[in-house]
């Protein structure tokens, strides 16, 4: 029988493989999956700073290093094992080095996988404090190998591929399951999951949903009277003024009533005061609308239809009320409760938002090729003509009613809801 000492060398190499291997297990699990609030508290420490500087700059790259480094000294452990369980199965039988190559294996996926990777997780600061510095080594170490590898892949003409596809995002789907996961959290309230909710769902949201319509826009000729523009703009509320030369729907520009009253009265000309309206199509995203707002330092847009008319106008007020809400109570409720099962809505109420309050009755196939954009034009839609105070349609169990016109827009609308039939 073979000496113990013939392979002494081979048992004291296996525990320091099997440290190794445990210290790219938990350094791969804590560095990505360190939050970005940890991130940035780490930060203050030097060797952790450079270390995350690395992730962001090359993230595939350090992984590379890691899986590398894991893979090299998980093989050599292997081989170490089965060196040391060989020559110990000497003379023993084969069942002997068949239960020597399990608790191989098992001390692997025990101490070099599980254990390593649940510390990671659960204490990733602590873990980085420890495996910075030698990380970011093994890193620059492992660079001409990293070098290769790149090389090798662009020679194929893997390497595009593999960035590409690489996901290093979230769907609105996804956040949407975390946003639900999370809203029962402390400091996260109803109301900060509704706001986040609405900006995952922005990108669904277009122009015309949020724009205010041609009719509410106040539209001025250029040699309109100055105190009689001011003084029908106090009346109605108005913020700004679109300022046209020939057709009403071919503006100029728009002009800032804030600008008028800070003039006071010192031009006579509203040409001095017209910013520079850019036009886009009704059918634009909110969010990519948003962008283009916030890129540019735009205030206002026009908003044209398919045919090039002028459709309304959409202020970054309003894109940011799709998210947060309307910063000024609106003088007309939109919705008003009058008893248990009726209620008051504004002609102008998005049928969008209309459709989210009482859904249900509103068919998945019809909502996609609906043709309109708010309650009052749903109603236009069923009737097939213009409507008188009092007209009713109903859509299963709910009836609409028209209660009053504001010249031929639809003003207010009574909803009822009835008991549904019984069948027979």
């Amino acid at each position: 029988m073979n000496s113990i000492h013939e392979y002494m060398f081979s048992l004291m190499l296996m525990p320091v493989l099997l440290a190794l291997s445990a210290f790219f297990s938990c350094s791969e699990t804590a560095l990505f999956s360190l939050s970005p609030e940890a991130a940035r508290r780490l930060r203050e420490h030097r060797r952790i700073d450079e270390l995350l500087t690395v992730l962001h700059k090359d993230p595939s790259g350090l992984l590379t290093a890691i899986l590398f480094g894991n893979l090299v000294v998980n093989v050599l452990f292997f081989c170490t094992g089965a060196e040391a369980v060989g020559r110990l199965a000497e003379n023993r039988g084969g069942w002997f080095e068949a239960f020597g190559g399990a608790l191989v294996l098992l001390a692997v996926i025990l101490f070099g996988e599980i254990i390593p990777k649940t510390v990671g997780i659960t204490h990733p600061s602590g873990v980085l404090h420890l495996t910075a510095a030698p990380l970011r080594g093994w890193f620059y170490f492992t660079r001409p190998f990293r070098l290769f590898i790149r090389w090798l892949l662009e020679r194929f003409g893997l390497h595009d591929g593999i960035a590409a596809g690489v996901k290093n995002y979230l769907t609105p789907g996804e956040l949407k399951e975390l946003l639900d996961a999370v809203q029962h959290e402390p400091g996260f309230g109803s109301h900060e999951k509704e706001i986040l909710e609405d900006i995952v769902n922005l990108p669904d949201v277009r122009v015309r949903e949020v724009m205010v319509p041609r009719v509410k826009v106040l539209r001025k000729p250029l040699d309109a009277d100055r105190r009689e523009l001011l003084e029908e703009a106090r009346r109605n509320e108005y913020s700004h003024v679109l300022i046209y030369r020939d057709k009403d729907d071919d503006p100029l520009g728009y002009v800032s009533i804030r600008d008028l009253y800070m003039d006071r009265g010192q031009t006579d000309s509203l040409e001095s005061f017209i910013h520079p309206l850019v036009f886009v199509p009704e059918t634009k995203r909110a969010d990519a609308l948003l962008s283009d707002f916030m890129t540019h330092d735009w205030q206002m847009a026009a908003v044209v239809d398919e045919y090039g008319g002028l459709a309304g106008v959409v202020t970054i007020e309003d894109l940011l009320a799709e998210v947060v809400g309307d910063f000024e109570p609106e003088s007309v409720t939109e919705i008003q409760r009058l008893d248990e099962v009726t209620y008051r809505l504004d002609g102008q109420l998005p049928i969008r938002a209309w459709r989210e309050l009482f859904t249900g009755f509103i068919p998945g196939q019809e909502k996609d090729t609906l043709a309109f954009d708010t309650l009052g034009g749903f109603i236009i839609s069923l009737l097939g003509r213009m409507p008188c105070p009092g007209d009713s349609v109903s859509v299963r169990n709910l009836q609409l009613t028209v209660e009053t016109m504001h010249h031929r827009r639809i003003g207010t609308v009574l909803l009822s809801l009835n008991e549904p039939e019984v069948q027979a």
